[in-house]
């Protein structure tokens, strides 16, 4: 069971909004603007603003039209705010976040153009029927593209939930209201745009700094956010107070234990640090969930003679069922697999399950103790060759993100931080420097005096000035 955060405290913090906004009629929007957008409903308002469908009367096209009203002299910095961060939403290009055409001002109202998607939102589709794993892995996994794209050109959504994930006709996922977006500093990786000390977001999906250092928040917020909505999607509930893992709360695998709670770890460090990274674990759980329930392709896994012969080790119950040993059997094919995709981690965690159940069974098992532990030693020469491959060609980043991910998960301290700092390194090669500050300053709050990082984030702060 992991601490989470009391939702009560949110609300004593700054930045919620909980004056009523009234949104403006279809006659009204329609005279302010004038005739180039038809202006067709009101699809949906909240505290800031209101959603319309519209027609854009040259291009005969549907598009949304999203406005937002200055508050009074609170706001009196909202309307530069927001051009601002217009300008920042322009770098967004990908076909899985809405895109915006074009931000003006009309009177007290900025507006916003953006793609119209026909479809429903996460949450609808959440009331519908039960989602099976390969429309969650499907929707989770453009949801990680779409995050991916957006950080590596510094942006932050600040408020991933259900209601901000639409999904179109053809199951294309479309994120929206990048309203709460920010840019984040290259050097310090803090915001250009929020004031000082301001909380925004959703309580219940933010991230525990977004809500008790939010000057701090970086693209992990995000990745956290996402956590919040995959849990909710396998549960049914929101991760608050002192949560279980999924499947302890649902009838699922329990595979998905390991990303979800990994995804809403509270020190950043531990969390996932980029989005393809839970869309790489997607994968796997999309290839492994529930291999009991069909028949595996035992025929291409190396497994044991003693396994291979009938499926049996000879451990029968007492009513002469085979539970056990189909068991050991499984996790062993289980490991193999694993290895085999060069999923190393997932690999060494099954052989380290497998071993315990070999421990705890009848003593004939001891050749079998042997070769177990004889494969998980392979296993992890394959994850140190990888590991010394990536030393020797640092340009390519994303074997060291994989690498760095399997430490973390392993618990392997002195491999995560010298993969941290040939990741780093890598980073800069390749010119993503948003990256490798977070790469060093990571590494700072473990080392705080360490000559290498600091050294590094100085010639990253000049080269940014």
């Amino acid at each position: 069971m992991r601490a989470g955060f009391c939702p009560k405290c949110l609300l004593r913090q700054g930045g919620f909004r909980p004056d009523k906004f009234e949104p403006p009629t279809v006659a009204e929007i329609s005279r302010r603007l004038g005739d180039r957008l038809e202006i067709l409903e009101v699809i949906g308002h909240g505290g800031m603003g209101a959603v319309y469908k519209c027609r854009q009367t040259l291009l005969n096209r549907l598009v949304a039209l999203k406005v937002i009203a200055s508050r009074g002299r609170h706001d009196a910095d909202l309307d530069s705010r927001l051009a601002r961060e217009a300008r920042l939403l322009a770098r967004l290009d990908h076909p899985n976040i809405v895109k915006v055409h074009e931000f003006s001002q009309a009177g007290d109202l900025n507006y916003f153009v953006m793609d119209y998607v026909a479809g429903q939102n996460l949450r609808q589709l959440q009331r519908g029927q039960p989602a099976s794993t390969e429309q969650l892995v499907a929707v989770a996994g453009q949801i990680c593209d779409a995050l991916q794209h957006a950080h590596e050109r510094e942006v932050i959504h600040r408020d991933i939930k259900p209601e901000n994930i639409l999904i179109d006709g053809q199951g294309q996922v479309k994120i929206v209201d990048f309203g709460l977006a920010r840019a984040y500093q290259a050097e310090t990786g803090i915001s250009r745009l929020t004031m000082a000390g301001q909380v925004m977001g959703t309580p219940h999906y933010m991230s525990p700094e977004q809500v008790e250092k939010p000057d701090t928040v970086d693209h992990r917020s995000d990745l956290y956010a996402l956590g919040v909505v995959l849990y909710e999607w396998l549960t049914g509930e929101l991760p608050l107070g002192r949560f279980e893992p999924p499947s302890a709360r649902a009838n699922i695998d329990s595979r998905w234990d390991a990303l979800v709670m990994r995804a809403l770890e509270k020190d950043v460090a531990r969390r996932y640090q980029q989005a393809r990274q839970i869309k790489d674990e997607l994968g796997a759980l999309k290839n492994n969930l529930r291999p009991t329930k069909q028949e595996l392709p035992l025929a291409a896994l190396d497994l044991p003679p003693a396994l291979e012969s009938n499926g049996s080790t000879k451990t029968e119950t007492a009513d002469g069922s085979n539970t056990a040993a189909s068991t050991i059997r499984t996790s062993w094919a289980l490991a193999v697999s694993y290895r085999q995709q060069g999923q190393f981690a997932l690999s060494i965690l099954e052989h380290q399950r497998l071993l315990r159940m070999l421990s705890e069974s009848e003593p004939e098992h001891a050749k079998l103790i042997r070769d177990a532990r004889h494969d998980m030693q392979g296993t992890m020469r394959m994850l140190e060759t990888q590991h010394e491959i990536f030393r020797q060609s640092p340009a390519e980043y994303r074997y060291g993100e994989a690498l760095k991910s399997s430490y973390i998960v392993l618990e392997m301290p002195d491999q995560r931080d010298d993969i941290s700092r040939l990741l780093a390194r890598a980073y800069v090669l390749k010119e993503k420097f948003p990256l490798a500050v977070t790469e060093y300053e990571e590494i700072l709050r473990r080392y705080p005096a360490d000559a290498e990082a600091l050294k590094a984030l100085a010639e990253l702060k000049k080269r940014a000035s």
